[in-house]
């Protein structure tokens, strides 16, 4: 039986955390975190995920400085990052998609939609990883 891929969910919201959890559980390894130190903190002590999904809206560091932090992690930089965020507008779409993210996804999250998005991620990446 394959080994369960971790994915680090990085959101301020604890109920969103939670629900997130619920959702993509069954499924995968859920790591959670509510900041960047947070997330560097895991990563410290060695925890690599297969997968990071971001909020952008948090308090003391946003998503997008968290972003470019993870990606200056040279362990990190074949992990495939995703927005989740409530932030809707296309100009931080557009930002997303020009700094490099895997995805963008919006809030209120759908757990099909949610669920599909994430493993066309893997899919992708382990056609990757074949080559």
């Amino acid at each position: 039986m394959k080994k369960p891929k971790k994915i680090l969910l990085i959101d301020d919201d604890e109920i969103f955390l939670t629900i997130a959890t619920k959702i993509l559980e069954p499924e995968y390894k859920i790591i959670v975190t509510t900041s960047c130190n947070g997330a560097l903190k895991k990563i410290v002590s060695g925890v690599i995920p297969d997968l990071i999904l971001l909020d952008i809206i948090m308090p003391e560091m946003d998503g997008w400085d968290t972003y470019r932090i993870l990606k200056g992690i040279s362990i990190l930089h074949e992990v495939p990052i995703v927005f989740l965020t409530s932030l809707n507008s296309v100009l931080d779409r557009q930002r997303a998609n020009e700094i490099g993210a895997t995805g963008y996804i919006t809030k209120p999250i759908e757990r099909e939609y949610l669920l599909k998005r994430i493993e066309g991620i893997f899919i992708e990446k382990d056609k990757k990883n074949e080559q």
